[in-house]
């Protein structure tokens, strides 16, 4: 058996997470998401000052865009390639030292966490990825990609109700100084795959 360990705290911050599809989460559409700042202050320096961090977040030279799997209930985006290839024409990529990096979730934590804190911009579908958003630096620009309704009757999340897009990743954006801007799809929904008009998620990444 292990010994066992105490940790000592100065503060403890709680969590409660509600059930996924009760009418009352905010990712059902029943009320707004809220992020306090004070707790993601301070854990967003916690993590990035004691993993040496604020080394990548001082020279942010990367733009990430989160690519997820493209079968339906994936929520991929179904022009992947052509937001890619528009990144990579912007004059501000091709006139500074910017690299693109396609996030898909894999690799070694301190990695991902190095990945976000260089970030200069982030941007993809709505989902679980997003929640990398903490450890990036204030003003980092975020384009989040999501859909309009809850998808009707037909469109359903783990059979139970169709899912609106929630605002959670405007909440945290908000709490943690980031620069955030939605692009609706439009094609696609919660459980179907994603179509944005490129352009319009290209202008958002533009000085």
């Amino acid at each position: 058996l292990r010994p066992l360990t105490v940790i000592a705290a100065d503060e403890i911050f709680m969590y409660g997470e509600w059930p996924y599809n009760s009418i009352a989460n905010p990712n059902s559409g029943g009320q707004n998401s809220y992020h306090p700042r004070f707790p993601l202050e301070r854990t967003r320096r916690a993590l990035v000052s004691c993993s040496l961090l604020h080394t990548y977040a001082s020279h942010r030279t990367t733009i990430v865009i989160i690519k997820r799997p493209g079968n339906g209930w994936g929520r991929g985006l179904g022009n992947h390639d052509e937001v890619v290839q528009g990144i990579e024409e912007l004059p501000a990529f091709t006139s500074t030292r910017l690299r693109l990096v396609v996030f898909e979730g894999e690799g070694r934590v301190l990695e991902q966490m190095r990945v976000f804190a260089s970030a200069r911009g982030v941007l993809g579908p709505h989902g679980a990825g997003f929640a990398n958003l903490v450890f990036c630096a204030p003003h980092t620009a975020v384009v989040e990609i999501g859909w309009q309704g809850d998808g009707g009757a037909a469109r359903r999340l783990d059979g139970i109700q169709g899912m609106w897009l929630s605002d959670m990743y405007y909440s945290l954006s908000l709490a943690l100084d980031l620069d955030y801007s939605l692009v609706l799809a439009h094609t696609g929904d919660q459980v179907s795959v994603l179509y944005v008009h490129a352009h319009q998620v290209l202008a958002m990444l533009s000085p």
